[in-house]
């Protein structure tokens, strides 16, 4: 669910650069309307993936845990937005009108993605993150996992492969496994 709404705030933030940039000003052209979205899609995804891997390598659900995984994830992406932007700036060299028009609205956007990943996507990882610290399950919340939630001191085996259990795995073993390692294919008339 965590990469789920990583994907729909990049896809939101590209939005709002698009209705900020058409409030500069900017018309929309075909590689605004028909690339842009797909560069943006890849450059955002990516920060997020780079955040969600540092909350990962995280062992606990504190405040120290979630401070520790920004301090170490917030270089790395101002660096890369850094960058995308400063590719986007150089393109507004160009004398061709759908390069540095495009060039402006990729501006615009890689800096409403940095803004959505380093501050609206952390917050709901912070919320995940108490999430799982309360035992609850990933999609239905009211539900817990086991019968007492995982405890950060009680580093036992039971309570780790607890905390790693993703309800994607259970699927997987349960069903899609059975069926692909089947001997026999099944046929219907």
């Amino acid at each position: 669910l965590v990469t789920t709404v990583g994907v729909l705030l990049v896809i939101l933030a590209f939005f709002a650069a698009m209705g900020f940039g058409l409030l500069c000003g900017i018309k929309i052209n075909m590689a605004i309307g028909w690339t842009l979205p797909f560069v943006m899609l890849g450059l955002g995804v990516d920060d997020a993936y780079i955040l969600l891997l540092a909350f990962k390598d995280q062992e606990g659900y504190s405040e120290q845990d979630f401070a520790a995984a920004m301090k170490e994830v917030l270089v790395p992406v101002t660096m890369t937005s850094t960058v995308n932007a400063a590719m986007f700036a150089m393109l507004n060299i160009s004398d061709v009108p759908a390069v540095y028009v495009t060039a402006r609205m990729g501006l615009i956007a890689v800096v409403f993605l940095y803004i959505t990943i380093i501050f609206c996507f952390p917050a709901y990882c912070w919320l995940d993150m108490q999430r799982q610290a309360k035992g609850r399950v990933d999609v239905v919340f009211c539900k817990k996992v086991g019968k007492k939630p995982y405890n950060e001191d009680d580093e036992s085996e039971e309570n780790r492969s607890t905390k790693h259990r993703l309800w994607a795995s259970f699927i997987y073993d349960r069903f899609y496994c059975p069926v692909i390692l089947s001997s026999s294919p099944t046929t219907r008339a």
